[in-house]
Order: C-alpha cells, then sequence, then structure tokens
C-alpha cells in the first residue's frame, strides 16, 4: 500500500494535489486579499468570547457566486443585482473565503436548503467559510435582515443549549425556561442564524434547528461542526483541507505559488517576514512542508510563523515532531487552536472507548487499511481492540472526520486511513498505551506524506 495517500495526506497521485496552473478556483479558496471593511450591525456575534473579532466579514465571491446566492434568496431583481455588485468587490481574509467554497454553499441555499452544515476536521477553516457564508447574506444594505452568529464551543451539557443560544439572541434565560417561539419572535426578520461548533451537543442543535426553522418561514440556519446535525432537511457540506503540491516532478515556483496550500503558506509567512519569497532555492522544501501538514490551514498557519526565524528546509527537518512544534497560536483564537495537537485532542474526547482503540490502532498502518484489515489488528490487539464493535467504531471515526477513506485501492475495497498530522497523536497514544513498538515513527517516516 506504499505510495496510496489519502486526500490532503500528500500522496501521490490523489485528489490532494495541485492540479498545477489550472488550480485557479482552488487558488482563490486559498486567497488572503486586503482586507475588507467589516460590518459589525450587519452580522451579530453573540457567545461571550469575541472569536469572531479578528475575522474580516465580507461577501466574498465573485457576480457569479453572488447572483447564485441572489436567486437562492428569491431577491428581487434589483436587489439581487445591487447584492451581486457590492459581493463582487468584496473578499474575506483567510484560507476558507474563496468562490469555489462559498459557491458550493450557494448553490445548496440556491436548492432550498433551510439548513447547510459545514463539517470538517479541526482546524480546517469550517467557522471561517460559515461566517463568510453568513455575512453574504446580510451584506447588502437593502436586506431587511441580520444574522446571528452564536458559539456553541463552551457548550458541553446538552441541557443548557436552548439556555445558552437564548442568552446569545439577547433573551432572559434566568427567570424561566426560553421557549422556541421566544427564540422565534426575537429572530422575525433576521436571514440566518449561524450555530458554531455544534459537535459536542449535535442532538438537541439539531432539535432547535428544526424547531427554530418550522417556526420561523424564511429563516436560514448554518452550523459548523466536525458532525453533521442529522436531521430532516439538513444539507451537509464537506469542507476539506487545501490541495497540497505532488511531490514529483515538482512544479517551478510561479505554478507552485498558485498551489492553494502553498499560496496560504507564504501569504502567512509574508505576514511574519515581509521579506520572505518562494524561490528556487525554497520551493522544494515549501512543497514539502504543505505536503507534510496534509494542506490543513490551521496546521499551515501555524507553521508559517516559523518562518519569520527559520529557513523552510530546517523548519521541515523539525516537522518530524509537529505536535511538539506547532504550538503558541494566535491569541484572539480559541484555545483548542492555538495548538495543532489541541486541536485533534477536541476531537479525540468525543469518541467513545471503541473509537477511540480504533484510532489507536490505526497509527500502526502507514497507508491506511481495509475493514479486513482492520478486524486482523483488532484480533492481534487483544481484549480491548477485539471487543471493539468495529462497524460502529469505524463510522464513529468517519463521522467525527478522524478516518480518511480512500476508495481506489486495490481490489476495489475502500482503504481507511489518517491524515499525517492526526496520526502523530495517534501515534502518541498507541505508544502511550503500549499498543504501538518504541520506535513507530520509524515506520511512519516511509509513508507518503513524509516526503
Amino acid at each position: 500500500m506504499q505510495g496510496a495517500g489519502y486526500p490532503g495526506s500528500g500522496g501521490g497521485g490523489g485528489a490532494a494535489a495541485c492540479p498545477g496552473a489550472g488550480a485557479s478556483a482552488h487558488s482563490a479558496r486559498a486567497h488572503a486579499s486586503a482586507d475588507a471593511p467589516s460590518h459589525p450591525d450587519a452580522v451579530r456575534t453573540a457567545g461571550g468570547r469575541g472569536r469572531h473579532g479578528g475575522v474580516v466579514l465580507a461577501a466574498g465571491g465573485g457576480t457569479a457566486t453572488a447572483a447564485a446566492l441572489a436567486r437562492g434568496l428569491g431577491l428581487p431583481s434589483a436587489q439581487a443585482r445591487a447584492f451581486a455588485a457590492t459581493a463582487a468587490q468584496a473578499r474575506v481574509r483567510g484560507p476558507r473565503a474563496g468562490e469555489d467554497d462559498l459557491a458550493a454553499a450557494m448553490t445548496a441555499l440556491q436548492g432550498g436548503a433551510c439548513l447547510l452544515t459545514l463539517v470538517g476536521p479541526g482546524g480546517v477553516g469550517k467557522t471561517r467559510l460559515a461566517v463568510a457564508v453568513a455575512a453574504a447574506l446580510a451584506r447588502e444594505g437593502d436586506l431587511p435582515a441580520r444574522v446571528w452568529v452564536v458559539d456553541l464551543a463552551p457548550v458541553r451539557d446538552p441541557d443548557l443549549l436552548v439556555p445558552a443560544v437564548a442568552r446569545a439572541l439577547g433573551l432572559r434565560a434566568d427567570a424561566a425556561p426560553p421557549t422556541v417561539d421566544a427564540m422565534a419572535a426575537r429572530l422575525a426578520g433576521r436571514r440566518a442564524l449561524l450555530l458554531d461548533t455544534v459537535e459536542r451537543v449535535a442532538a438537541p442543535a439539531g432539535a432547535l434547528a428544526a424547531a427554530l426553522l418550522a417556526a420561523c418561514p424564511g429563516l436560514r440556519v448554518l452550523a459548523t461542526g466536525r458532525v453533521a446535525l442529522r436531521v430532516r432537511g439538513e444539507r451537509v457540506q464537506p469542507v476539506d483541507p487545501l490541495p497540497v503540491p505532488p511531490p514529483d516532478p515538482l512544479p517551478d515556483p510561479a505554478e507552485l505559488a498558485r498551489c492553494p496550500a502553498v499560496r496560504l503558506l507564504v501569504a502567512r509567512a509574508r505576514d511574519a517576514r515581509p521579506g520572505f519569497r518562494l524561490s528556487d532555492d525554497n520551493a522544494a522544501a515549501v512543497a514539502a512542508i504543505c505536503r507534510r501538514l496534509d494542506g490543513l490551514p490551521l496546521a499551515l498557519e501555524l507553521a508559517a510563523a516559523h518562518l519569520a526565524t527559520l529557513p523552510p528546509e530546517v523548519l521541515l527537518a523539525r516537522l518530524a515532531r509537529p505536535l511538539d512544534l506547532l504550538v503558541d497560536g494566535p491569541r484572539d483564537l480559541p484555545i483548542r487552536h492555538r495548538a495543532l495537537r489541541d486541536a485533534i485532542v477536541w476531537g479525540y474526547d468525543a469518541l467513545d472507548p471503541d473509537a477511540r482503540a480504533l484510532f489507536r490502532r490505526l497509527a500502526t498502518v502507514a497507508d491506511g487499511a481495509t475493514a479486513e484489515d482492520l478486524r486482523a489488528l483488532d484480533t492481534a490487539g487483544g481484549a480491548e481492540a477485539a471487543s471493539a464493535d468495529l462497524p460502529a467504531a469505524l463510522a464513529m471515526l468517519a463521522a467525527h472526520h478522524l478516518v480518511r477513506r480512500r476508495d481506489d485501492g486495490a481490489g476495489g475495497a475502500p482503504h481507511y486511513g489518517l491524515l499525517a498530522t492526526t496520526r502523530d497523536y495517534a501515534l502518541e497514544r498507541a505508544v502511550g498505551g503500549g499498543e504501538a513498538g518504541p520506535d513507530p515513527r520509524v515506520v511512519a517516516d516511509t509513508g507518503p506524506a513524509r516526503r
């Protein structure tokens, strides 16, 4: 299975490889442009932590994207034209506000979706994309609408979800239990409600979203999380890591600069060191960094900060242990996004014991495994692993975007594997639990993500 690769893992021939000069749509997705003015009156952030304060809110995308959104919202022609003209000039700073991701979300809205959930692994940019979509809903001044953004990351107890959302909407939740009718009245005239980071309270969040949609005609609910809400009418849009450069042949610097993962890394490196540039001398190392980090935006941004003091070749060598290096992220980010390990732990902690055991066992397979391979690993792994319900554990890992499926393996059987950065954490847990040998990274370093 050598060299198989998974999307975003840097393997050869997969969907994760940059398509070269034809990657204009992906390049737009990773484009980091000049800041656009924010509109705090149009997009209301709630949740008590102000976590979107550093994100520039704007419509993003081009006229075709904005026109698709306008049609999906059923705007009159005059408003639609004004909205498209405004949106065409806007940008959102960050790796996940480009036209291709926005277009996918707006196509869902155009198709009549009232509930759109953006799902993907931690650090992939779901919140940033959702804020861009929400801002697109509220940007045009003629729209009689506002958008509420509610941060659910602090909410762990399902019974506290409704009070938390009610407080975020400005309702008192201490005197009497808040009702759906009261929240619906508060949302009257709003264009959208964004429920951010729903994975710890997905079941009650789904029930609340369904109730609010039933009570508020014309409302759109956007949600972000590592899992879907799994309610009727939900449209799920996966958000994947950025495409990475192929290992061979290496594109020339001009072509390499159009690769989305490279574009993001270089842009953030210039934030840290304005004189940084992509050149013939450092192109191979820059490309290898992007592959090593799976094209994951959070990992790329944390790594770029080190380019202020380290040449790319030195940084690449230090990324043999990325979880120890990629720490101390921006202070205005949530704690779980200030270090790569914390972002992975957030998802691991949500798993049940069987899924955690399978996650650790997967770390010992460098290039992924079929279901039959995993069954053999379970049998060899002893009582804990053998007792696991393999289909259910695998389904949970997939639902939480901690395992990735590849359907082009030998014999047609699907293969399941981990992103390289996720696998580093799984190896730590496997070694700590005695489920892997003392030097599992010797095996890991032969995989395609280490090239």
